[in-house]
């Protein structure tokens, strides 16, 4: 099996939702062969300012995956 790229899943400290996600992908990454990045923003003002569009954020071989192009950064 060859290696099927790069995740990157960005988030901020506390975020459940990312927690549970990468939890799940680290149980994937032993199956398969990826490589899992988790970036922890210290706060949503820090995330805004990167132009992230939710927590977690995914990252896909550098493209975020589902952003909306023009639309507002938030945390959902």
């Amino acid at each position: 099996m060859g290696n099927h790229g790069t995740v990157e899943v960005i988030t901020f400290g506390g975020c459940d939702t990312a927690k549970t996600f990468i939890s799940e992908l680290e149980e994937l990454s032993e199956k398969d062969t990826f490589e899992l990045v988790v970036s922890v923003v210290p706060s949503a003002e820090d995330a805004e300012s990167m132009h992230l569009y939710g927590s977690p954020t995914v990252v896909l071989n550098g493209e975020e995956y589902q952003k909306i192009s023009g639309g507002n950064p938030g945390f959902y």
